[in-house]
């Protein structure tokens, strides 16, 4: 029997059989929360996933609406979120121990993750998480004899419906013990419960998913795995499938939209909306959403996602719109270099963004790496041969593992402050050159392969930038110059600059190759 169903007018769910469903829950349960008036709101801090569970099921059958609140909702003002708190009637009628919703019925609230910005909340009615957990169970293929593990927290809108409510919706069985909490992961501990269990479906994130790999245990009765939260690679996918024998199922969506879509995350990266999801592009390549999830399902929602469209309805995704920078006049997409990072044997987990500085620039690149054998000069020089040096990050951390949340999530404060101290560097500069093709300068060096002359790599394009970037006027001195490359007539330089208390030291490169380097100081007035 399943614990939550359809009906003609709105949504049942059966609260005895909702309770059955936990295995593995080792806490005595907690006492029932005190009587509430229906319609409240009643906030809900983290908890066990049992005990979150329990709570869910004592708070609507008192006709009280839960807000879940999460580690970053603790850190903003909840205005009247108290039990006190009275907001609209949750339309809810107990009968036999079955709670009947409207579709309209809000039935909880929960907060965003708040990694770009501070966390926001939103309302949730029945149509929206009840009826996006009876499709995911049918997407999932849930029946009955399954058996739910989730290494996610259930306060969030990911793990609520994948490691609750669709379950419920099918009648299955959800793994509720201690060992599956996030802050418990760990590899041997998941596959001990797995064995135990009997799990059919693994509910993660890409970072437990990527520890599992790497570590010495079996997953024998997993069908299925389903990540999301952050990017999974294709070559992390096709390896759990490989090592383990699923089916990887990444999903897309959020928060403020539901779900949206899913691939087969080991295959070409094309996405299939979840059923009645359709998506189409605005102006600037941003996907519009229409979904029977949103608040408004008669109204598109705009989103702050980029993609390309096929004809089929499915969906290539290309990151988010803030994802994409422009530094020193180029356009980058940091997750391209995220993507770069990733391939390279030795990494584990990477974040690329950036933020504003004070030169010529405008942006500075900056990335954090999640290693154990790789240096920062050995990132830095294989990411030299691949992109655009203007791209280079500026700075580079190498750290044990990324600061992820309970979600897999990352948030940009937290990345930061792996930078503290270091401000944007208003002393350093990055300019893109270009070297005419039939510049005068090359005549005479030499007959059939002219090269640029030394002092020309001077007086054409390092001294102007010095003049234009640091003020002042005739060179001063010269010291330890050094060329070190020949340069072609169309060749694109990349003019590196930084201030230091000896003078300011540049560096002219040639693609990967360093073509002239030296430091200068100027004269604060001449021509």
């Amino acid at each position: 029997m399943t614990a939550l169903g359809k009906t003609p007018d709105g949504f049942v769910l059966n609260v005895e059989q909702a309770e059955k469903s936990l295995l593995g829950s080792t806490e005595t349960p907690s006492p029932r929360i005190a009587p509430l008036e229906p319609g409240v709101r009643h906030a809900l801090a983290e908890a066990s996933r049992a005990s979150l569970i329990r709570s869910l099921l004592d708070i609507w059958s008192q006709g009280a609406r839960p807000v879940l609140l999460s580690d970053a909702a603790h850190r903003i003002d909840v205005p009247e979120v108290a039990s006190s708190s009275l907001m609209k009637p949750t339309a809810l009628r107990l009968q036999g121990g079955d709670l009947k919703f409207q579709p309209s019925d809000p039935v909880c609230d929960l907060f965003t993750s708040g990694s770009t910005g501070a966390p926001r909340i939103f309302e949730k009615c029945a149509r929206q998480v009840f009826g996006e957990a009876l499709a995911l169970k049918e997407l999932l293929a849930l029946e009955e004899d399954s058996v739910i593990l989730a290494t996610t927290a259930s306060h969030h809108l990911y793990g609520l419906l994948f490691g609750v409510l669709a379950p419920w919706a099918a009648g299955a069985r959800i793994v509720a013990s201690p060992e599956n909490e996030p802050s418990n992961f760990h590899p041997e501990k998941i596959a001990a419960l797995v064995k135990t269990h009997r799990v059919s479906h693994l509910i993660s994130v890409p970072a437990h998913l990527r520890a599992l790999l790497q570590a010495p245990v079996e997953l024998p009765t997993v069908q299925t795995i389903v990540s999301s939260a952050a990017p999974i690679g294709a070559g992390d996918a096709k390896q759990l499938e490989e090592k383990f024998g699923v089916r990887v199922l990444d999903v897309l969506g959020s928060t403020e939209t539901g779900g949206l879509a899913t691939r087969h995350a080991s295959a070409p990266a094309v996405w299939t909306p979840l059923p009645g999801v359709r998506v189409r592009l605005d102006e600037g390549d941003r996907l519009l959403i229409s979904s029977p999830f949103l608040a408004d399902p008669a109204r598109e929602e705009r989103s702050e996602e980029r993609a390309r469209v096929f004809a089929d309805g499915t969906f290539e995704y290309l990151g988010r719109c803030d994802s994409v920078i422009k530094v020193g006049g180029k356009r980058v997409d940091v997750c391209e270099i995220e993507s770069l990072i990733g391939k390279l044997p030795g990494v584990l987990d990477s974040a690329c963004f950036s933020r504003s500085v004070e030169s010529l620039r405008g942006e500075e690149i900056l990335l954090v790496v999640a290693t154990t054998t790789l240096t920062k000069e050995e990132i830095r020089a294989a990411l030299r041969g691949s992109i655009d040096a203007t791209f280079l990050p500026r700075k580079i951390r190498t750290v044990s593992a990324l600061p992820r949340d309970e979600r897999g999530k990352l948030k940009r404060r937290d990345l930061l402050s792996l930078f503290e101290g270091e401000t944007g560097a208003q002393g350093r500069i990055e300019k893109s050159l270009q070297v005419p093709e039939n510049s005068p300068r090359f005549s005479g060096h030499f007959a059939g392969d002219p090269i640029l002359p030394a002092l020309a790599q001077l007086a054409d394009f390092i001294l102007p930038t010095l003049r234009e970037a640091f003020g002042g006027g005739a060179l001063a001195s010269l010291r330890r110059v050094k060329w070190t490359q020949a340069v072609r007539p169309g060749t694109e330089l990349t003019l590196l600059l930084e201030e230091k208390p000896q003078g300011i030291h540049f560096q002219l490169w040639d693609g990967q190759n360093l073509a002239c380097s030296g430091t200068a100081t100027l004269h604060p007035e001449g021509p």
